[in-house]
């Protein structure tokens, strides 16, 4: 019903004392999340591109920017078949 990617779409009510949590519905996750814009993207992936040369290591660099060391390693990996001779 739920489903790892479904969250609960809840009112908070307070009658009298009792705060209680009124289900209105439940919807895909990705629908609360923020994507993010072209700028943010290029912005990271230069961070990225400068902490890699600067020696860090993919977990190191993603544990940092708080984001998957997988995810570090795509763009390490397109700035790398980019620049090659």
């Amino acid at each position: 019903m739920y489903g790892e990617d479904n969250v609960c779409v809840v009112n908070l009510e307070k009658p009298g004392n009792m705060l209680n949590f009124k289900l209105i519905n439940h919807t895909p996750e990705y629908l609360h999340l923020r994507r993010a814009t072209d700028d943010e993207k290029a912005v990271t992936d230069n961070d990225i591109i400068d902490m890699h040369n600067g020696g860090l290591s993919l977990r190191q660099i993603g544990s940092k920017l708080g984001i998957n060391h997988m995810s570090v390693k795509k763009v390490v990996d397109k700035y790398k078949a980019a620049n090659q001779v």
